[in-house]
Formats: C-alpha cells, sequence, structure tokens
C-alpha cells in the first residue's frame, strides 16, 4: 500500500462530505445498463475464475526462456482454461507453447500429470495489450482446493516489458534466458541439473486459472489495494483475505470461488504513483472485475492510499468525500452490470512509519469514510442503492483487527508498517464475517435464488 512519496503538497482542511451526497442524488438518477439475469433454472455448468492476478506493471527483458508460474486454485474441477495477459507489453507477444500440471515439490512437477494448452487449433498465440488470450478448454483435473497447478509459457522473440502481477507471495519458478522450451519438464522423476534455476516473487504472463464448476457457482472478486493483495501476509502460505474467505467458503459449502483483484499501493482515483502499483481502480474495474469470468460479487476495498498519497490532479491528498464519491461511481460501474456490491471499511493507519497515513488528519478522513459505509450498511431500499451507487452490504475491516485499547492503531496481529494486517489478522477479520453471518450477503447468480 505505501510509497515512499516525497512531495511539497500539504494537507487540506477537511470539508463536509456536500460532494458526496450531490454525487449520489445525480447517480441515483442513472439507470443501469445491464441487469442481473432473471431468476430461472441454470445452465448445467459454468466458467469460473480458481485463480486469478490483476496486472500490475512490467518486469525486466525476457528473452527464448520458459516460465513456470505456480498458482494455487481456489475451486477443484476437471476441466480449466489458460488466460494470458500483456497488457502493458510494447508490442504483441508471441507465446510458442504453454503447459499445465500438477505440483510436486518446488519447481518440480509430478509424473505423467503435464497436459498441454491449445488456443483453437494451435498450440502458439499471439497477445496483444488490448485483450488477454484465453485457451480452449482442456482436461485437467484440480484435485481440491489450494492445490499447487505450474503454468508454463515458453516463447523464444524477446519481450521486452512482460507484464506481471508484482506482489505475488508466490514462489514460481524459470529458466535463464537463451535455454528454450523446457515446459512440462523437470518432473518428480528428473535427474541432472534443474533448467528452472531463477525464482521470481511476481507472476508474469498469466493472470488466470479457470474451471468448469456446476451452473449454480459464482465467483467473488476482491477488489482493492495491498489489504486485498495480501501485504503483510507471508509468502507461499496462502494467507491473503481471500484465501480465508475461501476457507470459509468451502467450510459452508457455498458455491462461490473467491478470486483476487488487488493491487498492491493501487488508489480508487489515480493511477499508482510507483510503477507496480497499477492503473486506478476506476479504469481497471471493468478488465479485472466485470471481465472475469462467472462474477457475481465484488468486495470493494480501497481508498487509503488515495488519502495518504498527493493526488497530482487534484494538487493535494484526496478528502473522505473524494474517496466517497470514487466508492460510488465503481460501486455504480459494477451495479449496471448487475453485480452485488460489499463495501469494506479501511483499518487504522496510526503510527504508520509513513507519517502521511499515520497523522491525525488521515484518522480523521478514514473515519468519516466508515463512517459513510457503516450507515449505509442495511439502511436503504436495495433498489435505491442499486441505482444510486450504495452498497448492498458491509464487512468491517477496521472493527476486526483495531487495537481494542487504541482505536486508532491496528491490533498486535499487524504487519511492522502499522498499516497492513498480517496473515493472522486478515484471518480475524473473515472469522469475524463467518461468525457474524455476513457471508450470507454474497448473492451468486440470479439463476441459484429465490
Amino acid at each position: 500500500m505505501l510509497a515512499a512519496v516525497q512531495s511539497p503538497v500539504t494537507r487540506r482542511p477537511r470539508r463536509r462530505l456536500i460532494g458526496a451526497a450531490a454525487a449520489t442524488l445525480a447517480l441515483a438518477a442513472l439507470a443501469p445498463t445491464t441487469a442481473a439475469a432473471a431468476v430461472g433454472t441454470c445452465p448445467e455448468t459454468t466458467w469460473v475464475g480458481s485463480w486469478s492476478a490483476a496486472p500490475s506493471d512490467t518486469g525486466g527483458s525476457m528473452e527464448n526462456r520458459t516460465l513456470r508460474v505456480i498458482v494455487k486454485a481456489h475451486r477443484a474441477g476437471e476441466r480449466a482454461k489458460v488466460r494470458l495477459t500483456n497488457r502493458f507489453g510494447s508490442k504483441p507477444m508471441k507465446v510458442l507453447a504453454v503447459t499445465v500440471s500438477e505440483v510436486d515439490l518446488g519447481s518440480r512437477i509430478k509424473d505423467n500429470s503435464t497436459r498441454p494448452v491449445w488456443f483453437g487449433t494451435s498450440r502458439e498465440v499471439t497477445v496483444t495489450s488490448d485483450v488477454d488470450a484465453v485457451s480452449s478448454p482442456l482436461d485437467f483435473r484440480i484435485a481440491s482446493a489450494f492445490s499447487s497447478v505450474a503454468i508454463d509459457v515458453y516463447f523464444k522473440d524477446e519481450i521486452p516489458k512482460p507484464t506481471r502481477h508484482k506482489t505475488g507471495l508466490q514462489t514460481s519458478y524459470s529458466t535463464k534466458n537463451g535455454l528454450g522450451n523446457h515446459t512440462g519438464k523437470w518432473t518428480t522423476t528428473s535427474t541432472g541439473t534443474n533448467p528452472f534455476a531463477e525464482t521470481h516473487e511476481s507472476w508474469y504472463l498469466v493472470r488466470g486459472l479457470d474451471v468448469e464448476v456446476p451452473g449454480h457457482h459464482g465467483s467473488v472478486v476482491a477488489f482493492g489495494d495491498s489489504l486485498s493483495d495480501g501485504t503483510g501476509s507471508q509468502k507461499d502460505v496462502d494467507e491473503r483475505y481471500p484465501d480465508w474467505l475461501q476457507r470459509h467458503l468451502n467450510a459452508q459449502n457455498r458455491p462461490f470461488t473467491a478470486v483476487n483483484a488487488g493491487i498492491g499501493g493501487n488508489m480508487i482515483l489515480q493511477d499508482g504513483l510507483l510503477d507496480y502499483a497499477g492503473e486506478s481502480m476506476k479504469k481497471r474495474v471493468l478488465r479485472d472485475v466485470i471481465a472475469q469470468p462467472g462474477v457475481t460479487d465484488v468486495v470493494l476495498l480501497g481508498g487509503a492510499n488515495d488519502m495518504g498519497q498527493p493526488n497530482l490532479e487534484f494538487g493535494r491528498f484526496a478528502t473522505d468525500s473524494d474517496v466517497i464519491n470514487g466508492l460510488i461511481e465503481i460501486t455504480t460501474t459494477l451495479h449496471a452490470a448487475g453485480l452485488n456490491v460489499i463495501l469494506a471499511t479501511i483499518p487504522p493507519t496510526g503510527e504508520a512509519w509513513v507519517a502521511s497515513y499515520g497523522d491525525f488528519w488521515m484518522g480523521n478522513e478514514r473515519r468519516s469514510v466508515n463512517q459513510w459505509i457503516r450507515t449505509w450498511a442495511g439502511a436503504h431500499d436495495p433498489a435505491v442503492a442499486w441505482t444510486a451507487g450504495l452498497p448492498d452490504g458491509v464487512w468491517d475491516l477496521s472493527e476486526a483487527v483495531r487495537d481494542s485499547r487504541d482505536f486508532a492503531q491496528l491490533s498486535h496481529q499487524r504487519a511492522g508498517d502499522h498499516v497492513h494486517p498480517n496473515g493472522l489478522g486478515y484471518k480475524v477479520w473473515m472469522n469475524r464475517e463467518a461468525g457474524l453471518g455476513t457471508l450470507g450477503l454474497l448473492r451468486g447468480p440470479a439463476c441459484a435464488r429465490g
């Protein structure tokens, strides 16, 4: 979330939420351009994301190498699709081979588990910056939730700026440049030198693994900044809040898959001030949320970075009104696509090591945003909420992770920066929502309701 940004921009005095109220009234006149599908009979099967990551930025040049991208599937299944991205690439990207395999240990894959990935009638695919490449369905068994899957991607021509999701919190692997095609190689029984000698903590080129599920299933997209991305949790142990959410959904036998569209440092109102912080949430909502396969529900969590970092357009730090208006705009866009929206409160940041996150002004603005979010929880007609950009429900992250002795700070279940919970803190939040029954706010596909 944090960025060490030096700027002469000063704080602007707090102002009342007149702008937010006016925006709410104006948006109430806007009818959604699409509506949720009518209640009826669900199709026999549908596709949902089993794992996903939002493109954030680019890494260094790569050429004639094989990537082994390790992902954790949130949903089991017998058929899968792979999604590749070149969103921030400087030229079209030609991929010559893709495979999926079950992970054995580290960079090794299980013997006889590899399946080739096809794009129509070809193993090759050229990916442009304006649209992801989605593979044809393939028979590939994902045995259980949180199974590790290796997605190998081979390309020969140089990719000057390979698109990635920077903060993967998951170890992936690759060969060095010039070693050629090693897709599906280095298995349980392989001997000799491991070609996948390089490790990466970012996910390169691969942005999704989809799975075929029964037609009454839906997908929940965690849309936000580093609090969704999992900053503060440990690597390789799946302690982001969407991971804990998935565990609860599985324990309750709920037909949902939780996928992650968080980006560290991301902002609602402007592109991130550091390259890895991605495009603004307002810009990327279509490609990273609405375009997700099978999406029915969204958990929207953002605003801390807007209030904690200077806004280059405004010439000041964003206020509570600015953030609220941004949340209203995004929620209206999501409602127009027929999606159910749950707003999450912003956790306290007192004593943050970046002063602009921990000061008194930031604390007041954050509390004001949270008060607005909580005020709308269940306090309005759903029909009004749908057209006015108001949430369909609220999950209270701030209440779950604040210090009981000092409400301006996180509890001891926090990372060292005093801004992010640690993995246990994210777990506490999801435990609280499960205990309160608020996971029931997830709506799912219209065909499965009523």
